[in-house]
């Protein structure tokens, strides 16, 4: 047993990113990535009470510190200041085409054509031509080579970068930082025109998502412009509510798309967690062997398991490949192979160990 009587089993570790934290005078120390991002580091016992809290510095694109070691304890870095000896980050592995990932620093995971085709007839059914990528490669080069679009791409990956040529950049969505003089090149392309929508496909952590939604606000388009853009995200729909927990999120729609990955092992076709987001409009047209019109949710578009549910005035199904139904006990829809429990007033597996009594 820890001290306080509870074991380690029972204490929960989370890290929270900080992003109005004031530092004491002294800059966040840097690895290849550009400038660290803060954290606390908030131990909590059984009963929530917190047991310790730390802030700390470490890398805003890699998690893996066997890949970019850099983590400095902040109190120590402001003790030392700027002259803290930060590690810095091992170099990435081999250069790589498109349809291919190398390791943790710079793997990618890109759309299928079936999910690329949603994005482009989403893109052309509201006239945009003009097209922010961030993080999205392969959107970059299908818009430009065969759209004749003006796309311009934001991304950390330096092979995909080259390959953009003028048409892109190397930049961190997370901290905001352009790479060498990279910043000048968007510049000049964001000046020719107004921007018609932003598609992004960021890291799959919600802790990091408050930091993209104000870089792409406050660094990259000014509060002005990002106000007027469509906006197309793709999240898993499991952390949905990440999406909306900061000052600087717009207000987006989850559309009933399950989002296909040319080369990822589990995220493909209707297995696939991941959703698109968008600001404006709603996806239609989807590919007809999969999906359906809900005449009773407006004409809107959904997933053929997706069963409407008269009591919730929705399509509920969120995933899998069973329609979900109505719990009157929980008041909603609930997974198929959920039973209601009265001892723990909530939908569980049949087989669970009762936490109320």
């Amino acid at each position: 047993m820890a001290r306080g009587g509870f074991s380690h089993a029972e204490r929960r570790t989370i890290n929270k990113l900080l992003l109005d934290e004031a530092d004491a005078g002294v800059p966040p120390p840097q690895c290849e990535h550009g400038p660290a991002m803060r954290f606390r580091r908030v131990t909590k016992s059984a009963d929530g009470s917190v047991v310790s809290s730390r802030d700390f510095y470490a890398c805003s694109a890699i998690r893996d510190r066997k890949i970019c070691p850099l983590f400095v304890w902040v109190d120590e870095h402001e003790r030392h200041g700027a002259e803290h000896p930060a590690k810095r980050i091992r170099r990435a592995g081999p250069a790589r085409q498109y349809e291919k990932t190398d390791n943790k620093a710079n793997a990618q995971y890109f759309f299928s054509n079936e999910a690329l085709s949603v994005i482009e007839k989403y893109i052309s059914k509201h006239g945009y031509r003009r097209v922010l990528c961030l993080g999205t490669p392969v959107v970059h080069r299908r818009l430009r080579e065969e759209k004749d679009m003006d796309a311009f791409l934001l991304d950390m990956d330096s092979v995909v970068v080259e390959k953009a040529g003028t048409s892109g950049a190397r930049f961190n969505m997370v901290n905001g930082f352009f790479f060498g003089s990279e910043e000048k090149k968007f510049a000049s392309w964001l000046k020719k025109g107004p921007l018609d929508i932003v598609v992004v496909d960021p890291p799959f952590q919600p802790e990091l998502v408050p930091a993209i939604w104000r870089c792409t606000r406050e660094v990259l388009l000014g509060p002005e412009v990002f106000a007027k853009v469509d906006v197309l995200f793709a999240f898993p729909y499991f952390s949905r509510d990440a999406l909306v927990g900061s000052e600087d999120a717009p207000e987006l729609v989850m559309n009933d798309y399950r989002v296909d990955y040319a080369n990822h092992r589990t995220y493909k076709a209707d297995k696939s967690p991941v959703r698109f987001f968008t600001r404006f409009h709603e996806l239609t047209d989807l590919p007809a062997a999969s999906y359906r019109v809900c005449e009773k949710c407006g004409g809107r578009w959904v997933h053929k398991v997706n069963a409407h549910c008269d009591t919730c005035r929705a399509c509920t199904t969120l995933h899998g490949n069973k329609a979900w139904s109505h719990c009157a006990g929980c008041g909603k829809c609930t997974k198929p192979e959920l039973k209601h429990c009265e001892k723990c007033e909530r939908c569980l597996p049949v087989e669970h160990t009762c936490t109320r009594h």
